[in-house]
């Protein structure tokens, strides 16, 4: 019975169905082996997906969790704690997060396809890899849509003391009208100002002068968004990606200078020695 489950679990590509069935593996009472077994089995679904980018040559810069991408949300999640009885309290805090957050897929999400070509060409035009030094971004494309937003970038904490980020992309809200490509390339700009300064809630000391000629008024709590937005701005302008610009009430020659300004912070060697 639990092997059962614990397959369901980790073969679930909607978080929601994953939820139910993570609720039916603690209402049998699974004892320490039991759990044991699942997260044996949560690394073991994982292994491909980490394998896959060695191919590439992008396994070190990101790896992108589609097809498990619910078993990667579990496996970031959950905290392991010693006991069963702990472990079932952190699972079921699981639970209620996605209860209470997650919907089924509303609009659209990006491709794998163009998640990598995005990052090859981010990482031509703007070193990239060279920013994710250190380890590799996840990258979660998840089959469900969120109730507040389109995507997060949640940063970690390591050991050493850098901090690291996972994206989790989403299928887009109904009432959404940017393209995905749009939404992950904001994301971009979320991992680039956390790899600089270490905190979301900062952005580049550089960037408040700089980007005050266009937008005069930055409120402090919304800095990381305009920054963010920049980015995608930066990116998107005068490229092939240029069709996913909303942005039409910006006027070029601030694309063009967003432009100049990310090349010349994200290729500046002393911001991440």
């Amino acid at each position: 019975m639990f092997n059962e489950i614990i397959n369901e679990i980790v073969c679930s590509s909607d978080l929601i169905e994953m939820a139910e069935h993570l609720n039916k593996f603690i209402n049998l009472s699974p004892s320490k082996k039991d759990i044991n077994k699942l997260n044996v089995e949560i690394n073991r679904a994982l292994f491909p997906e980490t394998l896959s980018g060695i191919f590439d040559g992008s396994s070190k810069a990101y790896i992108i969790y589609e097809r498990c991408s619910t078993a990667s949300f579990l496996n970031s999640l959950w905290i392991r704690r010693k006991s069963a009885i702990q472990n079932i309290k952190e699972l079921e805090t699981i639970i209620t997060i996605i209860q209470q957050n997650y919907t089924k897929s509303q609009g659209a999400r990006i491709s794998e396809d163009s998640v990598k070509q995005i990052m090859n060409y981010v990482n031509i035009e703007y070193n990239f890899y060279d920013i994710l030094k250190g380890e590799a971004l996840h990258i979660l494309l998840f089959e469900n849509s969120h109730l507040t937003v389109n995507s997060e970038c949640v940063p970690k904490i390591m050991d050493n003391g850098d901090v690291n980020c996972a994206l989790f992309i989403y299928h887009l809200k109904d009432e959404c009208h940017c393209s995905p490509e749009h939404v992950f390339l904001h994301e971009l700009g979320h991992v680039l100002q956390i790899k600089i300064t270490g905190d979301s809630r900062k952005v580049p000391p550089s960037f408040l002068p700089f980007a005050k000629e266009a937008f005069p008024d930055i409120a402090k709590e919304i800095e990381p968004e305009v920054f963010a937005d920049c980015f995608a701005m930066a990116v998107m302008y005068n490229s092939q990606f240029s069709v996913y610009d909303p942005f039409d009430l910006i006027a070029p020659t601030h694309k063009m200078l967003f432009q100049i300004y990310i090349q010349e912070l994200a290729r500046s060697n002393k911001i991440f020695q």
